[in-house]
């Protein structure tokens, strides 16, 4: 397939994602069904023609046959397992009398081109499409496969001008046999990339243990002699010490041209064990060290490394190059790498501070607005120190103030020649920042680019500069192109967690593609090749202060041991879960990771007695170092041989000498004395946390162990039957000896038994469960242990608030080692008032002839979700509600309130003439001046809670948006929330690119029951001749109308006159953004939220938004708990009491909806009297 077609088609993908017009609503062993959506398109009439779709949308594309839009959804593929992909029609509606515009081709610019018409086909009585859905071939993404689902929810019949709207379809994804298996994937899957795979695939499941996925893996290519260089070998012991897995590549061993190195990783990625996830290219792209580059549309670019499994723009690896031209380069570069990364020296003022520069003056004020969407997000995250230079005219004086302070992240938008920035005199010493300049000509590393010099500024013993640079390669950069991927990288860095360098560029790139998903006019083509990162791609990028570890480690061990248990905790005693601990052996490095008590084992294959180390690593900790001695050593020194340790179950077991549930054993353990002194008087003592353990005496005495030689202790226990295989058992061995030296051993045990396991579930009869309607239900359990499972019975516990337990199922069923088994007729009934597509959790419990016994629980979903649901809730709790949600209770009635012409309300007088000015006129991009007009802070009448934190003040942009606090930006360029772009937090009543012009204005009307921001006649800029006018309502959470059992705010959106109509112009030189309005909310981090509709995109649950229409934004369900009921269990009673009780007492703390059900007599405060009246209604009742 032609590349340029294969990246529309792929961009078409990843775009539409966004929108999510796909969902997952029930998945079984074999099978994945999915509620398609079609969103609405905006019409367009054309050549007489009536079209369907914009330059931002994907389409048809077969010249002169109808243009129809085309949507796409990545589902996840299991090895070896071929799919039936078919769909089935709820919902359609016909439009009659249209003519639909044929397809003109991809328009070139300054080219006219003839109007092509599929004559033959426009005076045919024939259906077009004749094939709706497509399924492409399994596709790669790294390392897991895909299908990419491409469905066209329309039929057009031109004779007749009639065209069929499928609303709603159901498409289901069934297993139908077996293909050949990829063996060009990787074997593990690499947890670096999962944060791109949760967006992308509708139907992403995580592995479930970390021990699953692949080790972190870097590889270095280097350059001419550079892999022998001093510092290049410091950086690969250092990484390995953070357990990393580290590949050390000649350009000779890759390849001297660009095209055999991509041929080399491409090989790689499929051969080696643990494929790198992040490679760094050391050498400039000449010279002594040189490392060849790709060129896009006259740019440098190492992008096209990152392309390795297919012909698709996702990246297989992280790129980025320490682009170094002398060995003083390789030097001072690393140097600076290790500095910033250990951090050893370094204040903690620094991982606090900031300097962001927007230069208006050419690329237009949404410089400014980049930048305050940096400084918003990273104050959100804690940082306190941003310091800022918007419009300031004297920005290199300014920038070289920064670096002599010394800041962690630099950050510059503006226009060609960085506003004089230069990157000499940049002392920052060893506070070396990561640098972002996106504009243009700051990246032609094919040169000298600016990026290259920031990060060779200084030298080894004069550090200067930045640690990394991300620059632009070309003059031909666009403005709100080069926005969206700076915003992006910083999305990646604080929202999603991603920390390493590299993976922050991709991040920013993603959001370029989810921004601009059809590629128009090639910018995302460009926009992902231009950007490159200057610098090492593994670089650890600091967010916060530091953490330190503390370790738990023996100061040596015997000569032969080959494991050692560690336990990691924080500088707070706090056990620290995923940590990378590496045992340092000589030239071997042997890593894993801490589980969530923060305990990890190391095993290794030497036998040596060596000087090792243990080192610890973790984002967002310092790594720590400890010496650990293998060989005899002074004085006494214990420990536990594992390898003789031995388990007699012959008296009290089946005798297989085995660790099995239900039995009584013995447990002989070695203790090895390999110090050089006698081990005298010791105390031992076993214990364990796990309650299904009992000791018949936990504690021996030992007289001695003499030095060099071991004793045998045995502890006799017995392990309950409700122990499973694999479980925990938490045995630590306790030692003491008459000096008052203590060891604590961990002792390693595996339970042999049973292990019940939920297979799924299964609705009898219909496709869901839904709300209000009695279903039949079967459950799969399965066997996963070695030992069987007689008489099993299982009850479902029955006092779920959610889903009424009509009938159990109490048969008893054998269950053998492997086996699956279904339990079968069960009668459950959702209540009525569950939201549709809610999920919720049963209870169910088990026992066995045996008294194998346990407690767990079975997610279930309830109903499918349609335009009459509402959305939601959010990771938080939020719900947002329509004008459409007629059967809900909190359906919102659209009652407008008027507030201007006498009506109350208070003027902000804005002037916003677009773009992100206050007046029009000056600068290469139409306006320079500095924004200021377009957003006021409003200070509230009362505290608002959105999501659980408390304000008191609102930000209230021009732009349709409100954000709480003080948050200094414009945001006139809307983006999908949450995401990158914007201020957080925020609640985007109709983000666009708002104008005042013709008598526009915001005005407010504050009262003690509620704020009315009101967006009067507001205009979209470049689509001034329609309006808008809304208004948002914040309710006092105070008014018992408005609580909610979080106790957030509740916000209603009215919308008056809705014309939803900025679709954007990419041909132009300087492209006009688009992407109509963005509707939702988000939190505070910038990374949960609720995406109402963005680029006129509505997913399944949302309706269209008209005239008179209305949204509801609460974390309620809509139903109510009786007054005294403060435990929310639907019924009143001692429980009750009791809660009231401990609230008198301070025990617990009362939510908001518990202080107004508590406070039966309204007095505003809890007590006995309370109490009292909570008492005479049950006793009434």
């Amino acid at each position: 397939m032609n590349r340029f077609i294969y990246f529309i088609f792929m961009l078409l993908a990843i775009g539409f994602l966004v929108a999510k017009p796909f969902e997952l609503v029930s998945k079984t062993s074999n099978s994945k069904a999915l509620i398609f959506t079609t969103p609405d398109i905006e019409t367009i009439e054309k050549d007489g023609f009536t079209r369907l779709t914009t330059s931002e949308k994907g389409s048809t594309s077969e010249d002169g046959m109808p243009e129809l839009p085309i949507f796409t959804s990545y589902f996840q593929m299991d090895a070896g397992i071929s799919y039936d992909v078919n769909y089935s029609v709820v919902s359609s509606h016909v439009i009659e009398d249209i003519q639909i515009y044929p397809y003109q081709g991809e328009p070139v610019i300054g080219v006219e081109k003839p109007f092509l018409k599929n004559i033959n086909y426009y005076n045919s009585n024939t259906i077009y499409p004749e094939n709706k859905l497509t399924v492409s071939e399994p596709m790669v993404m790294r390392d897991i496969e895909v299908g990419l689902i491409s469905f066209i929810p329309y039929e057009y019949n031109a004779e007749t001008q009639s065209l069929t709207i499928f609303d709603e379809v159901e498409i289901n994804i069934v297993e139908s046999g077996t293909r050949d298996l990829n063996t060009n994937l990787p074997i593990r899957r690499s947890k670096l990339f999962e944060p791109f795979y949760e967006d992308l695939i509708v139907d992403y499941e995580p592995l479930s243990t970390r021990d699953e996925y692949q080790p972190a893996s870097i590889m270095y290519i280097c350059g001419g002699g550079s892999s022998s260089h001093p510092y290049v070998q410091e950086l690969v012991e250092w990484r390995r010490k953070q357990g990393y897995i580290v590949y050390l590549i000649s350009e000779s061993e890759a390849g001297t041209s660009a095209n055999s190195i991509k041929s080399f990783l491409q090989n790689v990625l499929t051969d080696f064990d643990d494929p790198p996830e992040i490679v760094g290219l050391i050498g400039d792209t000449s010279g002594s060290y040189s490392i060849p580059h790709f060129t896009y549309s006259g740019g440098a670019t190492d992008v096209e490394y990152s392309y390795l499994s297919g012909n698709d723009f996702l990246p297989e690896i992280f790129i980025g190059r320490i682009s170094v031209n002398s060995s003083s380069d390789i030097s001072n570069i690393i140097n600076k790498t290790l500095t910033y990364e250990k951090a050893v020296h370094h204040g903690n003022w620094w991982f606090e501070r900031a300097a962001l520069v927007g230069d208006p003056s050419d690329s237009g004020v949404s410089t400014i607005t980049t930048m305050k969407y940096i400084q918003n997000i990273m104050e959100n995250h804690g940082m306190n120190d941003i310091r800022t230079c918007y419009d300031c005219n004297s920005e290199d004086n300014w920038v070289e103030n920064q670096f002599d302070d010394g800041i962690l992240y630099y950050n510059y938008r503006g226009f060609y020649g960085s506003s004089g920035i230069g990157q000499s005199g940049l002392n920052s010493g060893m506070y070396t920042p990561f640098a972002a300049s996106l504009t243009c000509g700051t990246g032609d590393y094919n040169g000298t680019s600016e990026s290259e010099r920031f990060i060779r500024e200084g030298s080894l013993s004069d550090p200067q500069g930045a640690v990394a640079s991300v620059g632009v390669s070309t003059l031909e950069t666009h403005t709100a192109y080069n926005n969206i991927v700076h915003m992006g990288i910083y999305d990646g860095i604080f929202s999603k967690g991603m920390y390493h360098a590299g993976a922050a560029l991709a991040n920013g790139k993603i959001s370029l593609y989810t921004t601009y998903p059809t590629n128009p006019n090639s910018a995302v083509s460009k926009f992902s090749s231009w950007p490159n990162l200057m610098g090492d791609p593994a670089l650890h990028l600091w967010r916060d202060i530091p953490h330190d570890f503390v370790i738990d480690a023996p100061a040596s061990l015997p000569a032969g041991v080959q494991s050692l248990d560690v336990t990691i905790y924080d500088e707070n005693g706090d056990e620290v879960e995923d940590a990378r601990v590496t045992l340092v052996l000589g030239d071997e490095y042997f890593t894993t990771y801490t589980d969530p008590l923060g305990d990890a084992t190391i095993t290794w294959s030497s036998n040596n007695a060596a000087n090792a180390s243990i080192a610890v690593f973790k984002n967002g900790f310092r790594l720590a170092q400890t010496p650990l001695v293998i060989g005899q050593v002074e004085g006494v020194a214990l420990y536990l041989d594992q390898t003789r340790t031995a388990i007699d179950d012959t008296l009290y077991g089946d005798g297989n000498f085995q660790l099995n549930s239900g039995e009584t054993i013995s447990l002989t353990m070695p203790i090895l004395n390999y110090g050089s002194e006698d081990a005298v008087d010791l105390d031992i003592e076993l214990i364990s946390e796990n309650i299904n353990v009992q000791f018949d005496d936990s504690t021996i005495g030992m007289d001695l162990i003499s030095a060099g030689s071991s004793e045998d202790v045995v502890f006799h226990f017995s392990v309950a039957p409700a122990t499973y295989e694999g479980e925990e058992l938490d045995l630590k061995l306790n030692i003491s000896d008459n000096n008052g030296e203590v060891w604590n051993i961990s002792v390693p045990s595996h339970v042999y038994g049973p292990k019940l396991e939920l297979s799924g579930y299964e609705v009898v009869e219909h496709t869901n469960l839904e709300p209000g309607v009695e279903s039949i239900i079967d459950i799969l359990f399965h066997n996963s242990g070695s030992r069987d499972i007689e008489n099993l019975v299982v009850e479902l516990d029955e006092s779920n608030d959610f889903v009424q337990i009509i009938e159990n199922n109490y048969s008893s069923i054998d269950v053998l080692a492997g086996e699956q088994i279904i339990l079968s007729s069960i009668r459950v009934k959702p209540v009525s008032h569950m939201i549709n597509g809610s999920t919720v959790s049963l209870k169910y419990s088990y026992i066995s002839n045996d008294d194998f016994s346990g407690v767990d629980f079975i997610t279930m979903s309830v109903g499918t979700r349609d335009e009459d649901d509402p959305m939601g809730p959010d990771e938080y709790g939020y719900y947002i509600y329509d004008s459409g949600d007629l059967t809900y209770p909190l359906v919102p009635v659209y009652d407008w309130i008027e507030i201007t012409g006498g009506a109350g309300g208070q003027n902000f007088n804005f002037t916003d003439t677009g773009d992100g000015c206050y007046s029009s006129g000056g600068g290469w991009y139409g306006c320079n001046n500095l924004e200021g007009e377009d957003t006021q802070v409003l200070q509230l009448p009362f505290t608002f809670q959105f999501y659980g934190i408390e304000y008191n003040e609102i930000t209230v942009s021009t732009n349709g948006w409100i954000a709480f606090g003080d948050r200094e930006m414009s945001a006139f360029r809307n983006y999908s929330i949450p995401g990158a772009g914007g201020p957080s937090p925020m609640v985007a009543g109709f983000w666009d690119d708002l104008t005042t012009d013709n008598g526009g204005d915001v005005y407010y009307l504050v009262s003690d029951e509620h704020v009315i921001i009101q967006w009067d006649e507001m205009r979209i800029h470049e689509h001034g001749s329609q309006e808008n006018t809304f208004q948002m309502i914040l309710y006092n959470s105070g008014d018992p109308e408005h609580l909610t059992q979080t106790g957030d705010g509740e916000i209603k959106i009215q919308y008056k006159d809705f014309n939803n109509i900025s679709d954007g112009d990419y041909n132009q030189y300087t492209p006009l953004h688009g992407c109509y309005s963005t509707i939702g909310i988000e939190n505070h981090l910038g990374n949960v939220g609720l995406e109402y509709t963005f680029d006129n995109q509505y997913p399944t649950e949302s309706m269209t938004l008209s005239d008179e229409t209305a949204i509801f934004i609460t974390t309620s369900l809509g139903f109510t708990y009786e007054s005294g009921d403060v435990n929310q269990d639907d019924e009143l009673n001692v429980l009750d009491v009791v809660t009231i009780v401990n609230f008198i007492l301070g025990v617990l703390e009362p939510t908001a909806y518990q202080q107004y059900a508590g406070d039966l007599n309204e007095d505003e405060t809890i007590n006995v009297l309370d109490i009292v009246l909570v008492v005479n209604l049950i006793l009434n009742s």
